[in-house]
This record gives C-alpha cells, structure tokens and sequence, in this order.
C-alpha cells in the first residue's frame, strides 16, 4: 500500500528528529558547540559584523555618546553566541512539530477509519494530532535542560534595547508615518526595556537555583538592575524625551558594567532574592500545570488512536468515552486559566492582580 509505505516513511524521519532532540538535551550544559551550531557558525560570524557596523551607524546618527572599543567587541562576541544557539536550536525544536503533521495524516489516511461511521472524522482528528502532541510534549521538556551558564541572552536582549532607545521616542508632524503608523514611536523601546529586564530576572533567577547552588548576591544585583530598567520604562512612558535619554543612559551603563566583567557596578540598589523566587514558584507551578494538561490530553488522543487501530467491538462506548474526556480537559483549561486572575486578585503587591496569566 503506497499510503502505509508513505506513512511508514514519515514515521522514520519523526522518531529520528525526536531522538535527536532527546539525546542532546543536555549537550549544550557542557559548553562546547553543538553539531548544528557548527554549521550556524559562519553564518553567525558574518551577521555580528553586520550588526556591529548598523549600531555604529545609529550612534552617529543619534549624536549620543560612543560605545567604547570595549564594549562593542563584547557585543559582537555575545551576538555570535546568541544568533548561532538560538538558531539552531529552532531548528531542532521545529522539525519534529512539522514533520508530525504529515506522519499523523498519512497514519490517519492508512487507518480504515470508515468503519467508525459518525465518529470516523473524530478519530481521524486524533490521529492526526497524536504526533504533533507527542513531539510537543518532548520538545516543551527537553528545552528546560537547554541552558547554559553563559549571558548572551542578556547581551542581546540589551542591544535590542539599546538600538530601539536610539531612534527618536516622539512622534512629530501632521501625519502619520513608518511602517507601524498605529504604534507610537516609543512603543518598541517600551518592550525592548521590558524584555532586558525580563532577561536579567531570568539570570538571576538561575543563579539562585543553578543545581542547587544558589548564589543570593549575584542575584540580588541583577534584580536591581531589572528593577531600576521597569522604573525607567514607566518613565519613558509618561516622559517619552528625558524618559528616553535616561534610560538609554542606564542601558549603556549596564551594557559597559557586563562588558568590563565588573558585575558588582550593575546595580546600585540591591533586591532581595525573595521576590525571584516568588516567580520562579509561580512559574513552575504553572509549567506543571501545563504539562500536566498537555500529557492529558496525549492521553486522550492516544485512546482516540487506539480505539481507531484497534477498536472494533467497543464503537458504542468510543462516543460517550471520548465525549466525558473533553469535558473534563475543558474544565480543567478553564479552571487553570481562571487561576491567576484568582490568586492576583488578592495579592498584597498588585503584581498579579491585572487578570490575565503571566507568559
């Protein structure tokens, strides 16, 4: 049968790209490059050149001051680091989630799924999603061992910030103009500043639970710079003229204070690890959360796949069985989705009480 022989094909190529995925969880925790961060690398190098002479560019066009020979060749290091990780990591990650598409309809088209008669379009929907939820769920926890004890997230997030605090934050003229005429002029830099601060959280964060040996200090000191980076983008909100230059004054201290390796100097106000690790619970637990739903519904759409390859005598259960499992899926989403507008609501510190989930 040309469909199962197809089916069977795709099959090889989906297991082997999670494989890959699974056997080099770890690989990145050891420093070294990765095969496919190998073939990125060139790629990476030429890029970091070509960003280096655009943010030359935009300094001189902003007549701010320059960056020192410094801190610009520490920019380019980390932007060789960051473009070739992350590219090949989408690589890995993506490949399996596409190729599951294709194994699940040729899987689904070399079942006799007739037979099911009102439920044939339900099983064949199962069937069809069982491999996109499989590679899903290896990815979303093979990805949490991806880290490296290495700031190029933090390096690159900064620059971004930096290049967009560079353009004018103030809108002039009669009309509208740019190619986002329905976003102020100050609105990348507004997410630019929070995505650094997000970052330097997020450094901090595993610097306080890195295998179990936490180290306060360190991250008392980039907490307060994220800290010190969210007061300047409420700031730059309501004043977008001084708002801008201070904070693009503060984002070119931080970037220098990281490129001398004099990290003490990041933050001049230091924050107590408490609160990080309120959010690295609260991030956990909803990381838990979402796992546990997802393999729930694996579970789901595997009986689904089950009941469709092997089911024969059992049609007059399928419908009421599958029926209670979406129900029960369903209250569960709701309820987890209903649960930080609930816990927010009655937070001392407001920080969750906006009514929508964190990302």
């Amino acid at each position: 049968m040309p469909v199962l022989e197809i089916s069977l094909a795709f099959g090889i190529v989906w297991i082997i790209s999670l494989s890959v995925v699974m056997v080099t969880a770890t690989a990145q925790q050891k420093g070294g490059r990765t095969l496919l961060e190998r073939v990125f690398w060139g790629w990476a190098c030429r890029m970091s050149v070509r960003h280096r002479f655009d943010l030359i560019r935009k300094v001189r066009a902003s007549g701010f001051g320059f960056p020192s020979m410094e801190l610009r060749d520490y920019l380019q290091r980390e932007d060789v680091l960051y473009m070739a990780s992350t590219r090949a990591h989408s690589i890995k990650a993506v490949t399996p989630v596409l190729v599951s598409f294709p194994t699940g309809l040729t899987l689904a088209l070399s079942l006799k799924l007739e037979r099911w008669g009102f439920w044939a379009p339900i099983m064949f929907t199962l069937v069809f999603l069982c491999p996109a939820f499989i590679a899903l769920a290896i990815v979303l926890m093979a990805t949490q061992t991806q880290r490296r004890w290495t700031s190029e997230l933090v390096t690159a997030t900064g620059r971004r910030a930096y290049l967009a605090l560079l353009s004018d934050a103030h809108a002039t003229g009669r009309l509208p103009t740019g190619s986002f005429p329905f976003h102020s002029p100050h609105v990348p830099a507004v997410k630019a500043l929070g995505a650094f601060a997000s970052a330097l959280e997020q450094y901090a964060l595993a610097r306080i639970v890195p295998d179990g040996h936490p180290m306060p200090e360190v991250a008392a000191k980039y907490s307060g710079a994220a800290t010190k980076l969210r007061k300047l983008r409420s700031g730059l909100e309501l004043d977008r003229v001084e708002g801008r230059v201070d904070a693009l004054i503060e984002v070119h201290r931080i970037l220098e204070v990281l490129a001398s390796g004099r990290i003490r100097g990041i933050s001049a106000v230091d924050e107590t690890e408490s609160g990080v690790l309120v959010v690295h619970r609260e991030r956990a637990d909803r990381r838990k959360q979402f796992l546990v739903l997802l393999f729930a519904s694996l579970s789901v759409v595997a009986a689904g796949v089950t009941l469709a390859a092997f089911g024969k005598d059992i049609k007059d259960i399928a419908g009421p069985v599958i029926g209670a499992s979406a129900v029960v899926l369903i209250g569960a989403w709701v309820r987890w989705l209903r649960l930080p507008s609930e816990q927010g609501s009655g937070s001392p510190s407001g920080g969750g009480g906006s009514g929508t989930p964190n990302p």
